[in-house]
Parts: structure tokens; C-alpha cells; sequence
């Protein structure tokens, strides 16, 4: 969350200042999520969404999120080739994709119940109301960095069959933003504690 943050922040920073620092602590904090948990990695895709809500489509934007998500992992990959790992992960992912019953996978009983479990039972609900209020509002940059941190970590773990809620973790903070997001835009919310 800390590396998104800084990452946000050096989009809107003049060009000028020496932002190196914060692109050290940020690889630091990103590799130290990876080494940790290797799929953390799926929701390094919302790093590519602020570029998309900053700055529009700008190529040399991209490349440095490109780098600030390959750089990790290449050193992920040197430091580790335990199958929990990161090593593992990308092998896995590389072979898990083109597996005869794939599509069928998506409709396990027991994917609902593990996402529900992870996020909770009225969070799910509210986070696709402020989904559908931040489209009403026109609200699309705030609509594409949650649905593609969410659903891209969602799809992944919807193709796995041994589906659990702890997969879900990273969806926690998007999940809290949009749902944070929507009780400030409700109306009478000065009730709302």
C-alpha cells in the first residue's frame, strides 16, 4: 500500500525534483510484499491503473511501472526457488493457463464462499454498490483502479481449484477504499460514524 502511495505521488510530482529515493523505497517495499507472498505480484497491476488515471496513456509512464514490478521479481527469482516462492509462482502461472477444464474451474462452489469469507459478508455488496455509483458519477478513474486491482486477482485465484480466502488479502484494501469512498458520498453522511 505504501509503494502505491509513493508510486501516486511520483506521478504527480514535478519532473524536476530527485525522485530516486522514492523509487529505491518503493522496489524495497515491493520486493519486501513479494518475498513474503508471491501473489502479491497480481495486485502490482493497480500501479499500471494510477498510470492510466494520472497521466492518460503515456508509454514511458507504463515502462516504469514495468520496471518497478520486473525488477522485484527478477530479484525474487535469484534469492528463491522454493515452489512457495516466487519462482514457483511464475512457473505455476505459465503452466496453469491452456489446461484442458480451465473455463469449468470459474464455476467451483467454492470460490463465492472463499471470497465472501476473506472480505466479508455485507463488504462484497457494498463494494459493488460503489462500483455501480462511481460509474452513475462518472467517476472512471476511480472505477478502473478498483476493478482491475479486484478482479485481476479475483480471475486468478478463480482458476485455481484449491480457492481460499486468505487469496484475497490484497483485495482487502481496494475493497476498504471504495466501500470508505461510498460512505462519504452518501446522503445525510455526517450520521454515519
Amino acid at each position: 500500500m505504501a509503494a502505491l502511495a509513493l508510486y501516486d505521488l511520483r506521478l504527480m510530482q514535478p519532473p524536476l525534483r530527485s525522485l530516486v529515493p522514492d523509487l529505491v523505497l518503493m522496489e524495497i517495499l515491493i520486493l519486501g510484499s513479494l518475498l513474503l507472498k508471491a501473489d502479491f505480484l497480481l495486485s502490482c497491476v493497480a500501479l499500471f491503473a494510477l498510470v492510466w488515471i494520472r497521466q492518460g496513456v503515456n508509454y514511458r509512464r507504463f515502462a516504469e511501472a514495468a520496471a518497478l514490478v520486473a525488477v522485484p521479481l527478477l530479484v525474487a527469482f535469484a534469492l528463491f526457488r522454493n515452489p512457495n516462492e516466487s519462482y514457483g509462482f511464475a512457473r505455476h502461472l505459465s503452466e496453469q493457463y491452456g489446461r484442458p477444464g480451465l473455463l469449468a474451474r470459474l464455476f467451483l462452489p467454492v470460490h463465492p464462499k472463499a471470497f465472501v469469507s476473506g472480505m466479508g459478508t455485507v463488504s462484497v455488496p457494498l463494494f459493488l454498490v460503489a462500483l455501480v455509483v462511481l460509474g452513475l458519477r462518472r467517476r472512471l478513474s476511480y472505477l478502473l483502479l478498483f476493478t482491475s486491482w479486484v478482479f485481476l486477482t479475483m480471475g486468478y485465484w478463480f482458476m485455481q481449484p484449491t480457492d481460499d480466502a486468505r487469496h484475497y488479502l490484497p483485495d482487502a484494501v481496494p475493497i476498504a477504499f471504495a466501500i470508505g469512498w461510498l460512505l462519504t458520498v452518501l446522503p445525510g453522511k455526517r450520521y454515519v460514524p
